[in-house]
């Protein structure tokens, strides 16, 4: 048995993994033709350019009646609350197991994050606990897509129906992603999307916020241009707004990486599909559930859960530090549920098993690791075995409290 290279042994993988974001000629000639040809910004809606183009393409693809590019996806998210129009204070469930931003948007809207418990086998909100989790001032419910996987909307949507919640869909993790057969970002009354550089579908900073209310749309688009509305006079303001435009050098880059988007997707699920395959040869790591309603997964995280005590009781971090040790660079994301946070710690909801996915649990695997070959699958499965062979030189004299 070779040595661990964390010992001094030679690393399984010593070359890097797939870059991300890729860089195509598609690239540079769709920016080079909105240099040339575009105004560089958006301006009032009277005149099409790139960021038209982008909205309407990501509008169908996701069954959505309206859509707006914008600055982020934390832009997005915050102009939703604020559209909502809901009375101050009012209670917004949301999961503890995401980004700030799906719970910061809810502070920024002059309203009350109420933390709900993820559910263990996928970490998506639980529903069960959502319908705990409802009062008399219950008047809505962030839904984040988490890791690209859709939450369970057989049994939410029902609840929320039956008790008059309004839904804001987060798909930041989520592009393309769909519930039988129902592309999210349709379901809610208002579906928030990020391109940020490290997502699957990016042009380093953008987002995107759709609706299929009419009303809504009118609404984010004349706050997002900073109170004027679509088509109107530059000078004229009708409400409070800011500017939160989406630039078409941005959006020209986002027409270009779709090109490949459905490919790079179908990629990422076969190398997936065969990670998963080899995986049940290990113990000690369990791939979240993908349900089989799931007809599309967003696949921007690849989750493994830790069992640690089916692994000689080796902790999570020791773990992590031998793969990555190995050159498999995969990390234990969020490292405390966001009521840990200084500007939401007066929310604090205890949950039990978003605090056990944080502590000792969770471990991530970035989208770009499968978009190689199978080699690349195996080197990181063969780092897993090759910890797992030679376990007693982590066990060994090493003190386990953290």
């Amino acid at each position: 048995m070779s040595k661990l290279a964390i010992k001094g042994g030679v690393p399984i993988r010593s070359r890097p993994f797939p870059r991300w974001p890729r860089i195509s000629e598609y690239d540079l000639k769709f920016i080079a033709e909105a240099l040339k040809n575009s105004s560089w910004y958006r301006g009032m809606g009277n005149t099409r350019n790139e960021v038209d183009e982008f909205e309407e393409l990501f509008i169908k693809r996701h069954s959505l009646g309206y859509g707006i590019g914008v600055v982020n996806g934390t832009a997005a998210l915050n102009l939703a609350m604020q559209v909502l129009d809901l009375e101050p204070g009012s209670e917004i469930l949301v999961t503890p197991y995401t980004y700030v931003a799906s719970a910061f948007c809810i502070l920024k809207a002059g309203l009350k994050p109420i933390f709900v418990d993820i559910d263990e086998d996928t970490y998506n909100i639980d529903s069960i606990q959502i319908e705990k989790a409802i009062t008399s001032q219950t008047r809505g419910v962030v839904l984040v897509h988490f890791g690209g996987q859709p939450v369970d909307f057989d049994r939410i949507m029902p609840i929320v129906q039956k008790n008059n919640l309004k839904v804001i869909e987060d798909c930041a993790h989520a592009h393309g992603a769909e519930w039988r057969g129902k592309p999210v970002g349709s379901w809610g009354d208002i579906a928030c999307f990020s391109f940020h550089a490290a997502k699957n579908l990016t042009c380093g900073e953008g987002g995107f916020i759709g609706t299929t209310d009419l009303k809504l749309y009118k609404k984010c688009w004349s706050q997002h241009n900073m109170g004027r509305e679509k088509g109107g006079d530059w000078d004229k303001y009708y409400e409070l707004g800011e500017n939160l435009r989406f630039s078409p050098i941005s959006a020209s880059l986002l027409l270009s990486q779709y090109q490949n988007f459905e490919q790079l997707q179908n990629l990422r699920n076969q190398n997936i599909t065969y990670f998963r395959k080899l995986l049940k040869e290990i113990p000690f790591l369990k791939p979240l559930v993908e349900d089989d309603r799931v007809t599309k997964h967003g696949l921007h995280i690849f989750i493994c859960r830790y069992y640690s005590e089916k692994f000689y009781g080796i902790p999570r971090h020791r773990f992590l530090a031998a793969i990555q040790a190995e050159g498999i660079h995969c990390y234990a994301g969020y490292k405390k549920p966001l009521y840990y946070s200084s500007p939401l710690k007066e929310f604090y909801r205890e949950c039990p098993v978003a605090e056990k996915a944080c502590a000792k649990e969770a471990i991530w695997f970035e989208q770009s690791f499968f978009l190689g070959t199978k080699e690349d699958i195996d080197d990181i499965f063969n780092a897993i075995c090759k910890i797992q062979n030679n376990y007693k030189e982590i066990v060994a004299n090493y003190n386990f409290e953290l």
